[in-house]
């Protein structure tokens, strides 16, 4: 398409399997030739305009008799914006600036997919029969309530709960996790004892194994805290506690959970559930084993991380020791 001396067309290219859209603007030059002056993709030029428009109508009406209005701007996250219920779920509108924030970080931890999944359930109802738009909420208020610090999103995230059906609530007895690593086999043995000493999720597990000979490392009493640092989609580790610093080995995670149904072994989500009843069972804190799986709000953790560390430091020995007899008595 041509106005005046420039040409605008999208430009597709697939890459890995995917398909990215540009916006491309060239200036004619004659003869011919043309000069590339902008490639922008395309969902980034759309989230422009619609900025320079003033972000999504979440709030649209009609006109009034005396002739169309502007809409008012759409108020922050508050519990007296809540503007209506439906099926007895009470939602809000939230400012389009917020909703354009939240989406910029979404895009850096999941896909542009999934978060334009969450932004069209932003803009309805909360349902909390719908898994979908129960998360999109939840994602919303927790980045309101940890990143731009909005106490009122902090208390409303709390309210916000899908509601529960089906959940797996099987925790095993130590003999069942016991007799899974003893017939792992390796590499598979390996990940298993990092994931009983740790608490780790598989993914965060496979990362560490990968990764040992970067990772910061301290040796403490009879144990290893490992600084794991890491933060995938919106799942979080911070650190890893581990009795024995093991070798570097590469694991793909999804091989871990086929090994596991293939060979009749627990999944390793099973594992992490066995850590966080037993470290309860030893009188270890909620606080402290939250922390240790990576379930600590950012808001606490910029307040009481060198706190909650200590803690953690103090609070293992007694995980720890308890391993350690275990592993030398079974039954």
């Amino acid at each position: 398409m041509g106005t005046q001396n420039l040409y605008l067309y999208i430009k597709t290219d697939r890459k890995h399997g995917r398909t990215y859209r540009y916006l491309i603007i060239e200036e004619y030059l004659g003869n011919g030739k043309r000069r590339k002056i902008l490639s922008i993709p395309v969902e980034k030029a759309i989230d422009i305009l619609i900025s320079w428009c003033g972000g999504w109508d979440l709030n649209p009406r009609r006109p009034t008799p005396s002739g169309p209005k502007p809409n008012p701007p759409l108020p922050s996250i508050s519990r007296g914006n809540i503007v209506s219920k439906q099926n007895g779920v009470s939602y809000f509108a939230s400012s389009a600036e917020k909703l354009n924030a939240f989406m910029s970080y979404c895009r850096e931890h999941a896909s542009e997919e999934t978060c334009r999944q969450y932004l069209r359930y932003l803009e309805k109802p909360l349902n909390r029969n719908n898994r979908w738009s129960v998360t999109a909420w939840k994602r919303y208020l927790r980045f309101l309530c940890e990143k731009l610090q909005d106490k009122k999103a902090c208390e409303i995230f709390k309210t916000v709960k899908s509601k529960k059906s089906g959940v797996d609530k099987y925790v095993p007895a130590w003999d069942e996790v016991f007799e899974t690593i003893s017939k792992a086999q390796e590499p598979f043995r390996t990940v298993y004892k990092v994931l009983l000493e740790s608490g780790l999720r598989v993914t965060e597990a496979c990362f560490l194994l990968g990764n040992i000979d970067k990772l910061r490392k301290t040796r403490l009493n009879g144990f290893y805290r490992v600084e794991v640092d890491r933060e995938k989609g919106f799942k979080r580790a911070f650190v890893a506690y581990l009795l024995e610093l093991p070798e570097k080995i590469i694991v793909e995670p999804l091989s871990v959970s086929k090994y596991a149904q293939r060979t009749g072994l627990l999944q390793p989500k099973y594992i992490r559930k066995f850590v966080a009843t037993q470290m309860a069972k030893l009188g270890i804190p909620d606080r402290t084993i939250n922390f240790i799986q990576g379930r600590t709000p950012d808001t606490v953790l910029r307040k009481h991380y060198l706190e909650l560390v200590a803690l953690a430091d103090l609070d293992y020995q007694k995980y720890a020791k308890w391993l350690k007899e275990h592993f030398k008595n079974p039954s």
